[in-house]
């Protein structure tokens, strides 16, 4: 082959080969284009049902106030001009999180990757500490430690009334994959800790319909204090029953109480409980109860029906300390108030979450080939105590504060003390 015979093949060659690289980069960016406009016609279905099932259930028919059509409206429009999946998703919460309302939350399709900082912050009194770090996690490389205090996470405040929002929009709704964490350890100087978050590959189909609260979407794992626990002092005749979740088998909770039935006294720590199912508040309340009572009213759109309790064995019927923290939400929060008004028990502890309100569930599912599922949780009744007193964005003010600090907190030691019975029984009585 000539040399003129060789360039001229070279050329030839290369002109095919750029000609290639373009129709491919071309093939690219329609599908992209393609892909971008399926996620947009398939998120604008999933908000009309969405926004149809809110306008339909939620318990207030006018919506806080709000001009409910005008603002999905323009949900659809910003849908329109989103430039990706996750951002579309972002509009439709929101535009739930408009109402301001606990219980009304987008459940949203789950996505292919998940982040893991490695790391639980939570709201004491108004300080907001880092009280979980999992081991050879990026939280734990970046130098965090339990009982630090954060003041900034990311470019945003640290505040306890809009620390789990934050939370959700960095770990779910707009992951991050390192940050900047500000805190301080101790008296010295404000720290900055860079937490390189770790991505973990996962199925795209998730079935979030089974979330029940917030807390399932923002902690990155399950801890200790999920963990149901009873004890039973002989000496003391104290019992201790630890129920971090409502949302349980009543058939289970009636045989936790069976294991402290003989006790004069109870302590129902309530700490990190977001809440759980009707039937297991008024069913774990009887055993606390000496007759037929009303715990509360769930006034809905429609129509207003009581919450009952009535009478269990084996009768609980002593003295109760009921414990709450910040993050005691909905049912948990309805039970320590509701003896807490009849005098039966002393609350102690933190102010509990004020997120109150009875709500239910509705999954959908969009696609054919593959699923993908979705769900709105929406507040279909308030609870009004007897005297008319609501716990929404209140929530419960213990009779007793008493809120860990770091040392406590870096220490694993819990400050709850129960000191002075009714009967004259002396403490204190270490919680554990």
């Amino acid at each position: 082959m000539s040399y003129k015979t060789l360039v001229g093949y070279y050329l030839k060659s290369s002109t095919c080969t750029v000609i290639l690289m373009l129709v491919l980069q071309l093939q690219t960016l329609v599908q992209a284009q393609v892909s971008i406009g399926f996620e947009r016609d398939r998120t604008k279905n999933i908000l009309k049902k969405v926004s149809k099932t809110i306008r339909d259930k939620f318990y207030d028919p006018k919506f806080h106030g709000l001009d409910w059509e005008k603002l999905t409206d323009q949900a659809s429009r910003d849908i329109e001009n989103a430039s990706s999946a996750r951002e579309m998703v972002r509009i439709i919460f929101a535009l739930v999180h408009e109402l301001q309302d606990s219980h009304t939350v987008f459940i949203p399709p789950s996505f292919a990757t998940k982040i893991f900082w490695g790391f639980e912050a939570q709201a004491f009194g108004e300080k907001i500490f880092v009280h979980e770090i999992a081991k050879d996690s990026a939280a734990a490389d970046s130098g965090l430690a339990v009982g630090d205090r954060l003041w900034k996470i990311g470019s945003f405040k640290a505040e306890r009334s809009t620390l789990d929002l934050l939370l959700l929009h960095l770990r779910y709704l707009q992951p991050v994959v390192s940050m900047d964490v500000t805190f301080t350890r101790g008296g010295g100087a404000a720290r900055i800790a860079r937490v390189q978050s770790k991505i973990k590959r996962q199925s795209f189909v998730t079935d979030l319909t089974r979330v029940h609260n917030i807390y399932d979407l923002i902690r990155e794992a399950e801890s200790d204090e999920m963990t149901f626990y009873y004890d039973f002092d002989e000496k003391s005749g104290i019992g201790y029953l630890r129920i971090p979740s409502l949302d349980v088998d009543k058939g289970f909770l009636s045989k936790l109480v069976k294991k402290i039935k003989k006790s004069r006294a109870t302590i129902v720590d309530l700490r990190g409980n977001p809440g759980g199912a009707i039937e297991s508040l008024y069913h774990f309340s009887g055993f606390f109860e000496s007759q037929p009572t009303v715990i509360a009213q769930l006034v809905g759109r429609k129509k207003t029906e009581p919450l009952k309790a009535k009478p269990r064995k084996p009768s609980l019927a002593g003295t109760m300390f009921i414990l709450v923290g910040s993050r005691t939400a909905s049912a948990a929060e309805v039970f320590a108030r509701h003896f807490q008004l009849r005098g039966q028990a002393v609350v102690i502890g933190d102010r509990s979450a004020g997120r109150v309100t009875v709500s239910r569930v509705f999954p959908y599912q969009e696609g054919i080939d593959r699923i993908v599922p979705y769900a709105v949780q929406v507040a279909t009744s308030q609870r009004v105590f007897p005297d008319g007193e609501q716990l929404e964005k209140k929530g419960v003010i213990p009779d007793q504060q008493c809120i860990p600090n770091a040392e406590d907190l870096r220490g694993e030691a819990d400050k709850v003390s129960v000191v002075g019975l009714r009967d004259g029984t002396q403490g204190p009585w270490r919680v554990r």
